[in-house]
């Protein structure tokens, strides 16, 4: 018996930030540059598009494209009829950049629309439903309807479009004697359609969930599992039945915001809020049965609303929502080389951060410390330790408080000068308690980024047992790898 339409509920969304996982609350203070529900995706040679609620645009949606090393407009700015919200960028088998979003400009009602680019411009595809919040009482009553899952969950994911640019939604059936259960529901036939009333979880709603597509048009689901300790859990829709990807429950400790992407080898991938790694965001990829991580966990400066996009060579990019201090509402877009990730920044971004490392410890002009600690401000990582090393004496009056707490945040970004100087910091017991253990670990991270000083002293740290097991054979390992980069005092 074919699936009939369910009535579904369009409305404005509550931007959750509790991480309700740790059952705290972390505010969200909106900035001068906000830009909310960024959106990923790369076009069929590679470039990165960003879709957000633009915040100098009257929160209209906007789209961004890195092109010739700057980020660009693609099309014109705000081309959303009000405020946009959730918006998800797909590419279609067309090869066409899309776009499905909510658009609030519609005389009170929120509606889900979808636009593609097409010469250099976003031309409108489809208007995806016009029931209003204000029916929703009078349809529950006549039985159960379809609500989009926005509440406490990455948005990012909740509208998304498969390789042929139709529209899924992953929503909520609300039944009036059953309550409510996640499904996926395709809109077909100018209405909303559960597929086979298929219930994502077996027993009551989930929490944070994002849905994707594999290559074969196959639909996969990430979500915060509260039958696992509100762990991940994947699954993958086969035929009638939901099939897991490896174990349910499968990170170390509770997770949210999760989105999910298919690499076109077919390896899925997913990247989360990560409680064990104080809420930053790790990625990770199912292989050989397991789930295991992708470079290293927990490598953001904290952020909200990830959004997962995966190359053609299979390469994830992650976008996100930076916020805290000085960096609220910045958008962040990273990608994994080798084992590290690393930002995706303009050439303009880049120039201060190589300005800070030529000029500014030689005492160079004040336009140019400015400089510096403006991009340091706005959570350029090398800007970050170059300030920090300003504040040590180098052009400005020490000040050994804000000297740490600047090498502080850039080692916490992966820079790896950063790393080794709070490890030496550590070591010596500078504008902090001393401690060899910490010390040991800021050091490992620079010697892995391949810092030939960090190598040759954590060799020396493995022959004595400072801070660390003593162990000879580890000991000769990073002796060797700082022998090979030419390191004296390795030899």
């Amino acid at each position: 018996m074919k699936n009939k339409p369910l009535r579904v509920i369009s409305f404005i969304p509550v931007l959750m930030l509790s991480i309700f996982l740790s059952g705290s609350v972390q505010a969200h203070t909106p900035g001068l540059e906000l830009m909310l529900w960024p959106s990923l995706a790369l076009d069929a040679t590679g470039v990165p598009y960003v879709a957000f609620s633009d915040e100098t645009q009257g929160n209209k949606l906007s789209v961004m494209k890195f092109e010739k090393g700057a980020w660009v407009s693609a099309g014109s700015p705000g081309l959303s009829s009000g405020t946009s919200l959730m918006p998800s960028l797909a590419l279609t088998n067309a090869g066409v950049v899309t776009v499905a979003f909510w658009d609030s400009g519609y005389g009170g009602a929120v509606l889900p629309l979808v636009k593609k680019f097409e010469r250099g411009a976003w031309v409108s595809v489809d208007q995806l439903g016009t029931l209003r919040r204000k029916d929703w009482r009078l349809a529950l009553e006549k039985g159960e309807i379809l609500v989009p899952d926005h509440s406490g969950r990455n948005g990012t994911q909740a509208l998304v479009l498969n390789a042929s640019g139709q529209p899924y939604m992953v929503m909520n059936r609300l039944e009036k004697t059953t309550g409510s259960k996640l499904v996926v529901a395709k809109f077909e036939g100018g209405d909303w359609v559960p597929e086979s009333s298929l219930d994502i979880s077996p027993e009551g709603r989930t929490l944070p969930s994002s849905m994707t597509f594999d290559a074969d048009g196959g639909v996969w689901v990430a979500f915060t599992d509260p039958e696992h300790d509100y762990k991940l859990s994947v699954k993958r829709r086969k035929g009638n039945t939901w099939v897991s990807i490896g174990q349910l429950g499968f990170t170390p400790d509770k997770a949210g915001f999760p989105s999910l992407k298919i690499s076109s080898a077919g390896v899925p991938f997913v990247a989360f809020q990560d409680v064990e790694k104080n809420g930053t965001f790790s990625v990770m990829k199912f292989e050989k049965g397991a789930w295991v991580y992708v470079g290293e966990a927990g490598f953001s400066s904290g952020g909200i609303l990830p959004s997962l996009a995966i190359s053609k060579e299979g390469v994830p990019f992650l976008a996100y929502m930076e916020y805290g201090h000085t960096n609220e509402g910045k958008l962040v877009v990273m990608k994994l080389e080798g084992e590290n990730w690393i930002k995706v920044e303009s050439q303009e971004s880049a120039s201060v951060s190589k300005s800070c490392q030529s000029e500014t410890l030689d005492r160079s002009t004040l336009y140019t410390r400015k400089q510096c600690q403006r991009a340091a401000e706005q959570g350029d990582a090398q800007a970050q330790y170059y300030v920090g090393r300003m504040y040590a004496g180098y052009g400005v009056a020490r000040d050994d408080k804000e000297a740490l707490k600047w090498i502080r945040k850039s080692a916490e970004q992966g820079y790896a000068g950063a790393q080794y100087d709070l490890g030496i910091t550590y070591i010596r017991g500078e504008s902090v308690e001393r401690n060899d253990a910490e010390a040991a670990k800021w050091i490992r991270k620079a010697a892995e980024q391949g810092l030939k000083g960090a190598q040759s002293l954590l060799a020396r740290m493995y022959a004595q047992g400072q801070g660390v097991a003593k162990d000879e054979a580890q000991a000769e390992k990073w002796r060797k790898k700082a022998s090979e980069q030419g390191s004296p005092d390795a030899k």
